[in-house]
């Protein structure tokens, strides 16, 4: 995050100069360009974990990324697999070499054929 996206776009800034227009132009163009806005909100959260660091430091008086809006993000519904789609998953599962580990992924704790009543 701080590699790609912070530190190329902000890091010519002088730490004492960042603004919060430098910031909210910044942040505003990551959601123009494509970006997500959860992944814009992450970029922030970043941001402003330095900054508090740096505030911490007495390094800076305030941090800006606090003060910058963003439209808010409502996660998307999730649909639970049908039992279907879940023994699919499962069939597929068996021939692949790291099905285990995937299948383990999918459904937690217990194992997915139990969750999905079938037998060992």
């Amino acid at each position: 995050m701080v590699r790609l996206h912070l530190k190329p776009a902000l890091g010519k800034n002088l730490l004492k100069r960042l603004s919060v227009p430098i910031v909210q132009t910044f942040l505003n163009g990551q959601i123009s360009s494509g970006q997500s806005v959860r992944n814009v909100q992450v970029m922030r959260q970043t941001l402003s974990a330095a900054l508090s660091r740096a505030m911490r430091e007495e390094l800076i008086p305030r941090n800006v990324a606090r003060l910058v809006e963003l439209p808010s993000w409502e996660p998307r519904a999730r649909r639970p697999w049908s039992s279907a789609e879940a023994i699919a998953f499962l069939g597929a599962a068996v021939t692949d070499p790291l099905g285990a580990l995937s299948a383990r992924q999918q459904h937690g704790s217990k194992t997915a054929k139990s969750k999905c009543g079938l037998s060992g």
